[in-house]
């Protein structure tokens, strides 16, 4: 009996991620076969709009988004974003030093809440965790977007060899529990290539001198997760052209 129940589930978890999205960066995602990938022009789009608002934060930019395909809009509410950052390889240890996180993180938050105040309030991160099995940094933003209400999301920050991915995946609050998991789901399963792979090294725990600046390099990831959850605000970016199916 307990086999047929592992079969069942076994069955039921492939059975809602059927779409495997290959990537020009050595990874896959797999996602449900609701969800489409966003085109990359729309999402260029989207970052260059953003930025006229805020011309003195750096330009984000967004490598990959998928989003479910229900809307006639590109970039709705649920979606994902995922920026590639070949930073270089970032020591794990980095990411168990969780004020030093939480700084970075409370710096890149303070510099959005600034620039986009008219749009945007109350932005804030929950708590923060490194999954050391899967070399994932996770944590949750929130914040009120003129348009569209509470909106959250989940940000995963994974390590691979060449530095970092992070996936920014976004719904209303509404919605939101019911997508986490999706989400979850997700970014734990990623296809990696062995060549990108995070190895750990015994070294990863030691201080780290001189090299990459976490703190920088969070304190961007925590703006660009803000900023990609302001899509309502440019929900005239893009229309479909045609859906998936037609």
């Amino acid at each position: 009996m307990k086999n047929i129940i592992t079969i069942s589930l076994l069955a039921t978890v492939l059975s809602s991620f059927g779409s495997t999205y290959e990537t020009q960066d050595q990874f896959s995602i797999n996602l449900p076969d609701a969800w489409v990938e966003i085109p990359k022009d729309v999402l260029d789009e989207f970052s260059e709009n953003v930025s006229k608002l805020a011309p003195q934060n750096p330009k984000q930019i967004y490598d990959y988004g998928y989003q479910l395909n229900e809307s006639d809009g590109w970039l709705q509410y649920p979606y994902i974003l995922v920026q590639v950052k070949n930073v270089g390889r970032v020591a794990s240890g980095e990411l168990k030093q969780y004020k030093k996180i939480e700084k970075g993180f409370t710096e890149g938050l303070d510099q959005v809440n600034d620039s986009f105040s008219d749009i945007m309030s109350n932005a804030s991160f929950g708590e923060t965790v490194y999954d050391e099995g899967n070399h994932i940094l996770w944590t949750t933003i929130s914040m009120d977007v003129e348009g569209s209400g509470k909106v959250k999301a989940v940000v995963a920050v994974k390590l691979t060899e060449k530095g970092i991915i992070q996936f920014n995946a976004y719904a209303t609050e509404a919605t939101f529990d019911e997508y986490a998991q999706i989400y979850r789901n997700a970014f734990i399963n990623l296809n990696i290539d062995e060549s990108i792979a995070y190895k750990p090294q015994l070294t990863d725990s030691a201080p780290v001198i001189g090299g990459i600046n976490t703190g920088k390099v969070l304190s961007a990831g925590i703006r660009g997760a803000i900023i990609g959850g302001i899509i309502g605000l440019f929900a005239w970016v893009g229309k479909k052209k045609k859906k998936k199916d037609s």
